[in-house]
């Protein structure tokens, strides 16, 4: 059957690569893990983002002002970092009307289904930001190099989002997907993961290299599982994933 082809198929697209970017955050099915994993990791970006604040703040990471200025401040050893600074998130009035369906006719809000997608997609995006501010940082970067990091980063996740679109279209041409073709879905995979990965090393050069963080380094860190959205919705669409 084509939703069984499409567990298989597309299952080599998304599976393989949410596999390698999220074994450092743990079982996928356990959201709590991965909730308690992004609250570790924003607090760590946090501290990386204030670094870079001292050499150059907007144009490095496009920080918003109130994070732009003065570097880090020395405190005692052991002292807690200060509190992050937060605009007041204002309430809603007593009589605020609820949120309206889309004019598509789908319910607003969290999409059925796609509950541990979303929560993939965020851990994965704040790894992906904070594995290229210590990236810059180490390596030294300059504005033409985090450029060419950046334009090689996009060119990945473009290939790989493509892929993904490539597989589903497979998977739905009907029967069950053979050797070959599941052979074919890796290769492809780890050819793109390669390509960035010698891309992304040419710009750090090799006097750089040993001294950034290897999982800054690692291609596999800065994907985008956004790129796979579209994918992973239509697998819903077609019951490869469940409500």
């Amino acid at each position: 059957m084509a939703v069984d082809r499409l567990g298989v198929v597309g299952g080599l697209a998304v599976g393989v690569v949410v596999g390698f970017v999220l074994g450092g955050i743990g079982p996928r099915n356990e959201l709590a893990r991965v909730q308690d994993e992004l609250s570790a990791t924003r607090d760590e970006l946090v501290e990386v983002q204030a670094r870079l604040a001292r050499r150059n703040p907007l144009e490095v990471l496009g920080l918003p002002d109130g994070l732009s200025g003065g570097g880090d401040l020395p405190r005692p050893e052991g002292a807690a970092p200060p509190p992050e600074r937060r605009k007041p998130v204002p309430e809603p009035p007593p009589t605020a009307p609820a949120v309206e369906d889309d004019p598509g006719g789908r319910p607003a809000g969290p999409e059925p289904g796609l509950a541990e997608f979303d929560a993939a997609v965020e851990a994965q995006r704040l790894r992906k930001e904070q594995s290229r501010a210590a990236l810059i940082e180490q390596a030294d970067l300059d504005d033409q190099e985090i450029a060419e990091l950046d334009a090689t980063i996009d060119a990945m996740n473009d290939r790989l989002g493509a892929l993904g679109d490539e597989l589903l279209d497979l998977a739905l041409e009907g029967g069950d997907p053979d050797a070959p073709e599941m052979l074919h879905a890796v290769h492809e995979i780890s050819g793109i993961l390669y390509d960035a990965q010698v891309e992304l090393d040419a710009i750090i050069g090799e006097d750089a290299v040993d001294g950034v963080d290897p999982e800054a380094r690692e291609v596999w860190n800065h994907i985008d599982l956004e790129s796979f959205r579209d994918a992973v919705e239509a697998a819903r669409d077609e019951g490869a994933i469940g409500p």
